[in-house]
């Protein structure tokens, strides 16, 4: 598998298409550490790229390297990643919500008027409370409400 992202254009939007989808079929089959050598590799070859570093960080908490997860998210943010704050959603993510590096990558990702959010709690005790200009999220611990006031 990583010799097809290896060998792959750097500029080429199809080639980054192909290498996420290396990532996420890794995942899918329960491969974290294939998953991550891949995503690593991909974001060598596309380091401004925000979906690759997404799916790294996916690969990298699930595989459970939470520093190199948190790394990666930061570069996503960073690289411009599309609605970040419901990416961030994602179950890949749940072993390391409990993080304070998460939450402060979640307020930044979701800004409120006053540039921060409600994050609080660890585990199946966390309680977040988001707004940004599409609504509120409300979540405690599984359980997840988003509105549209």
């Amino acid at each position: 598998m990583l010799i097809a992202v290896s060998g792959c254009n750097k500029n080429d939007a199809k080639s980054i298409q192909e290498g996420a989808a290396e990532v996420r079929a890794a995942i899918v089959a329960g491969n974290y550490g294939d998953a991550a050598n891949l995503a690593r590799k991909a974001a060598t070859n596309w380091p401004k790229d925000p979906s690759i570093h997404y799916e790294l960080a996916r690969a990298e908490a699930l595989a459970g390297n939470r520093g190199k997860a948190l790394d990666a998210i930061e570069m996503a943010i960073k690289s411009g990643l599309p609605d970040a704050s419901h990416a961030l959603d994602d179950a890949a993510f749940d072993a390391i919500r409990d993080d304070a590096r998460f939450a402060a990558l979640v307020n930044r990702a979701s800004p409120t008027a006053s540039g921060t959010a409600l994050v609080a709690g660890n585990g199946a005790n966390r309680v977040e409370i988001r707004e940004n200009a599409g609504g509120t999220h409300i979540q405690a611990g599984n359980v997840k409400l988003d509105t549209d006031f």
